[in-house]
């Protein structure tokens, strides 16, 4: 990947993703914030627990967070498959 170039993953509000350090959490919107003079695209994650707490997360940082995709139930046979 080129320096200063950012992979964009697709996310959708709804979907659910893993943060690596936070766990599981659920994308509630997509917002805008100024941020050093200039606007900045942000996801925010609700985090899937008990504890309520929202993060915001530059949309062009996905990648190199380590932000992925939760796997659909649907999939893990598939996975455990492989991996036999």
């Amino acid at each position: 990947m080129a320096r200063g170039k950012e992979h964009r993953m697709m996310l959708d509000v709804g979907n659910k993703v893993v943060y690596p350090n936070q766990g599981p959490c659920r994308i509630g919107a997509v917002v805008e914030k100024a941020f050093g003079g200039r606007p900045v695209s942000f996801y925010t994650f609700a985090i899937m627990d008990d504890s309520g707490d929202v993060l915001f997360v530059p949309v062009d940082k996905i990648t190199t967070l380590g932000i992925r995709r939760l796997m659909e139930k649907s999939e893990i046979p598939k996975l455990l498959s492989r991996l036999s």
